[in-house]
Formats: C-alpha cells, structure tokens, sequence
C-alpha cells in the first residue's frame, strides 16, 4: 500500500514547528522573568543604600507591599504605585507622629487603610480653615506650589517636627473645619494626604483607629510609572 507521506511532510512538520515556537517561548519568558528579577534586585539593593542596611532585615523579615487604588494619599502615595510597609507591633508603644500607617479597618477587618498619624491617645484634634491643630496650636503649614486650578499643594510640619506634602482645597472644601475631640486612650486619629478628596478619622466611614489596628509603617515606593519615585521613601 502507497503511503500518502503526510504524516511525514505534514504532521510532523507542524510539529517540529510547534516545538520550536514552545521552546522559544520558554526561553524568551526565562529571559523576561530574569531581567524582572534583576530590576527588582537592583531596585531594593538601590533601597538600602539610600535608607541603610537595616531595611534590608526588615523587608526580609517582616516587610509587606500595598498597592494604591486610590488619590486619598497623594502625593506622597499615588494611584497605581506600589510601597513596601514594615510589619511592626506597637502593643505598649506609640508610632511617631506623623508617620504613614497601615491600620486594619475597624469595620471592615478584611479591609488595609493607609493613612497618616496626627493624633495620639489624649491628644486634641481640630481643624480650622483648613489648618490642623493638635492641643490647641496650629501645625506650621506652607504653600509650595498650585497643583492645579483646585488644589495647593502644601508643606505641613507636625509637633515632634515630622514634615511631609499634602493637598488641600484651594476653596477650603468639605473638611476645611473639624470640631475639636480628643482622642481617647487606645486611639489613634489618621488623616489622608490629600485632605479634601477621601476619608479619614474625620468620617464614619473610618472613625477613630485602636492602636491594636496598627499593621505596619509605610516605608517607600517600589514600582511607579515615574521612574523617579522608584525607592522613593514615603515621608
């Protein structure tokens, strides 16, 4: 019997190329999760030689990345950046004021809020025209630029001297005024950055924090489409 031969110039032609196409593939892929795995090294080796070898310990031994989906913390943590945070426990201790914290929503505990630190247990919290008080004396707040044609951005400086950027309300907005409370022992009181455009302590969408909610510290960025706020750390 006459073979047809298709399984000879056919089949088996397609085949080899199929495998070929696989093999490429794979190869390609290795080569691509290498170049990632490279940029990520470099990019966490560029880290620690900025902040120093301890937050390589950290980032090993207890560090966690959070992605933004929001504007509630620009401009220090933009939407669609990624940052690392350190896992910490503060179980008898407070974080400096001023820092970013990680909290677990006292609501909604599936639910990782970032937000900043302004008010410890005892402390009285007001905002008025915009402008924080914290025992009854007003932050030093400085304007560095227009944001745009709604927003300042603006250079706020806390009690114990941590400085960082947020963005206010040209018009004063929704939360340029905030009765005064003092938070009660156990508590934190959390802002956003951007202070006119998400929730915070000021709202019953977060309230106040119990400090036994406190997760972690954001630390810096490690992955942004501004390749300039690569390893940037978070004020």
């Amino acid at each position: 019997m006459q073979g047809s031969g298709k399984g000879l110039f056919g089949e088996d032609l397609l085949m080899a190329r199929d495998s070929g196409f696989l093999k490429s593939s794979i190869k390609w892929g290795a080569i691509a999760a290498g170049i990632l795995a490279m940029a990520l090294i470099a990019l966490f080796v560029f880290h620690v030689a900025k902040t120093g070898i301890s937050s390589m310990a950290w980032v090993i031994s207890g560090g966690k990345n959070y992605h933004a989906f929001t504007p509630a913390m620009e401009p220090n943590f933009n939407p669609g950046e990624h940052m690392m945070a350190r896992l910490e426990n503060f179980s008898g201790t407070f974080p400096r004021r001023g820092s970013v914290l990680v909290v677990r929503h006292p609501l909604n505990p599936e639910q990782d809020w970032v937000r900043r630190l302004v008010g410890l247990p005892f402390d009285r919290i007001e905002i008025v025209d915009g402008v924080l008080h914290v025992n009854g004396s007003p932050v030093a707040l400085s304007q560095v630029d227009a944001k745009d044609d709604a927003r300042r951005l603006m250079r706020e400086t806390l009690p114990g001297g941590h400085s960082h950027l947020i963005l206010v309300s040209k018009d004063g907005g929704a939360g340029a005024n905030f009765d005064e409370i003092t938070v009660p022992s156990g508590h934190i009181f959390l802002l956003a950055d951007n202070r006119d455009r998400a929730k915070d302590s000021r709202h019953a969408e977060l309230g106040l924090v119990p400090l036994d909610n406190i997760i972690g510290i954001a630390e810096f960025i490690y992955l942004s489409t501004d390749l300039s706020r690569l390893g940037a750390a978070i004020e």
